[in-house]
């Protein structure tokens, strides 16, 4: 009796023992991984250099789950994000060993050599950015394949090479690629019409080739397709215009051909951005088009669209509305405006906001357009702050309602027919940065008015018939350059009068160049350009050309 009770402490001890046995062991290898985690990250801090001292705080006096950038989920590094570290250098392929790892983001830092192969075994990585790192090269891994929890891929301006890999068709999860700015090359593979839960592919600014995959104009989430400034050819999927939830399509400078479909716009509520310019497009532009009401971007410059523009695509509103260079017509007898007179028509502010940073505008330049300029130019959307009409066939005056659109900042009116004066309402456009009148008939002298646009930088007027006196403003409508890095000026060159243009009021020290060239000093980039080198088309009483001089 008294030997079992002697032993009965021992057994429970042992009992003890093997029940935490598991506890102790997990510690262990929980402690050990944590090592591995830890040494991970220092070993990426010593691949790159911190010239900011972002990573500062990555030292032992801190746990790192504590350090910068660094985001712990239960003991584990489920997040390295050093977006705008500014550090550089390469990636350490000891990043693959943090296994739980969800996010890395190393967005604006400037990186070299090749994404680490080690990168596929973190198989809980669910979003992977390099935007804007530099010169990440070579080829995307193949290991990443078995990434197979991505949903946000991001490689933005970088170096990478080759054809994209077919294998990003298999990663059910993807949600977001965007391989844009840099060199891919080869075909867009077909693989990646599997991706059924893709909402944004975007490609621009690659050297990819050959034709648009049929399938993926049928991908059932799709909300953004962009492959523009490709070398992509071929017509235009149609699946793209019968896509519900699509917002932005955007194919421009690359090599389509033929011609949009007569129900363009009607199946696509959603669309917001159209940017087909610079292709081999032709035909009529499609009326339907005004059935895509979302619309607030819609360019189509640099093809060969002929025809009257339609109508209907005035009542649309767009924020940006880019139709220059194409062969559309116009003309008093046979129509065309109309759907300018149905633009002013706007009952709802011009609609935007777009993911670009662009102003209100509307542009039709180089085309065929005929006839007298409207009337009612002037009721166009208060907001509009570009508007293009140059290259055009345009005859008539330059209509007084013009100083309507107060919000413009740039005007172009150049290579018309236009007659008459310029109107003294230009100078109601106080937000005027440049305004070109230049290569029609125009007659009389420079407006006083002129001298309200105090934001004015270039003026172009050459190429006509002005007459009489440079007025006395002109010095002042480009504004001092108190911010200015370097020393800027307005150089005028005497064609062959002899007086000497006005300076700024009040008067600024005028300075004699070698080429007997007058300055005025001190002001911010500005074209002034009046007569037309050796032989001015103008009358003006002094009349001179500047140019910027750098």
């Amino acid at each position: 009796m008294t030997s079992m009770a002697a032993t009965r402490p021992l057994i429970i001890i042992r009992a003890l023992l093997l029940m935490l046995l598991p506890a102790i062991i997990g510690l262990a290898a929980g402690a050990k991984h944590a090592n591995s985690e830890r040494d991970a990250l220092r070993a990426f801090q010593a691949g790159v250099s911190d010239p900011y001292g972002a990573l500062r705080s990555w030292n032992s006096t801190a746990h790192f789950c504590r350090w910068a950038g660094v985001t712990c989920t239960q003991g584990h590094v489920t997040s390295l994000n050093v977006s705008g570290f500014g550090v550089t250098g390469m990636i350490s392929p000891a990043v693959g060993n943090l296994t739980y790892l969800e996010k890395l983001n190393l967005d604006y830092n400037r990186l070299s050599g090749s994404i680490p192969v080690t990168l596929g075994c973190l198989r809980r990585l669910s979003f992977l950015s390099f935007f804007f790192t530099g010169g990440l090269g070579m080829k995307i891994p193949d290991s990443l394949r078995n990434c197979t929890s991505l949903k946000y891929v991001y490689i933005v301006n970088n170096a990478l090479v080759g054809p994209i890999p077919d294998w990003l068709g298999t990663l059910p999860n993807l949600t977001y690629l965007w391989l844009i700015g840099n060199s891919f090359s080869c075909e867009i593979p077909s693989s990646l019409s599997n991706l059924t839960k893709l909402q944004s592919l975007s490609l621009y600014w690659n050297h990819l080739e050959g034709i648009v995959p049929v399938g993926l104009s049928q991908l059932p989430s799709l909300v953004e397709f962009e492959v523009g400034m490709n070398l992509l050819y071929g017509e235009i999927p149609m699946g793209f215009f019968d896509m519900p939830f699509l917002e932005d399509l955007s194919l421009m400078y690359n090599a389509f051909h033929g011609r949009l479909p007569p129900d363009a716009g009607t199946h696509v509520p959603q669309l917001r951005i159209l940017r087909l310019d610079s292709n081999n497009l032709s035909g009529l532009i499609p009326a339907s088009l005004a059935s895509a009401t979302s619309l607030s971007s819609l360019s189509l410059w640099n093809n060969s669209f002929t025809g009257q523009m339609p109508p209907e695509m005035g009542t649309l509103c767009p924020y940006e509305l880019d139709l220059s260079d194409n062969k559309l017509t116009a003309t008093d007898d046979d129509g065309g405006w109309e759907f300018l007179h149905r633009l002013t028509n706007c009952s709802k502010p011009i609609k935007g906001t777009l993911k670009r940073r662009t102003h209100p505008k509307l542009d039709l330049s180089g085309n065929r357009l005929r006839g007298t300029m409207p009337i009612i130019i002037g009721n166009l959307p208060r907001q509009l702050a570009s508007l293009d009409l140059s290259n055009n066939l345009i005859s008539g005056t330059v209509p007084p309602s013009i100083g309507n659109l107060v919000m413009l900042e740039q005007l172009f009116l150049d290579s018309n027919l236009l007659t008459g004066g310029i109107p003294e309402e230009v100078g109601n456009l106080k937000n005027l940065t440049y305004l070109n009148l230049n290569g029609n008939k125009i007659t009389g002298p420079i407006p006083s008015s002129i001298g309200n646009l105090t934001e004015l930088q270039h003026l172009v007027l050459n190429n006509n018939t002005l007459s009489g006196p440079i007025p006395s403003y002109i010095g002042n409508l480009a504004k001092p350059a108190a911010a200015c890095s370097q020393q800027q000026r307005v150089e005028w060159t005497d064609s062959s009068y002899s007086s000497q243009p006005p300076a700024a009021e009040p008067a600024r020290p005028l300075r004699q160049h070698a080429h007997g060239a007058h300055s005025v000093r001190n002001l911010r980039p500005a074209i002034l350009v009046i007569g037309n080198g050796l032989v001015p088309h103008n009358k003006l009483d002094g009349a001179h050309r500047a140019r910027p001089v750098p």
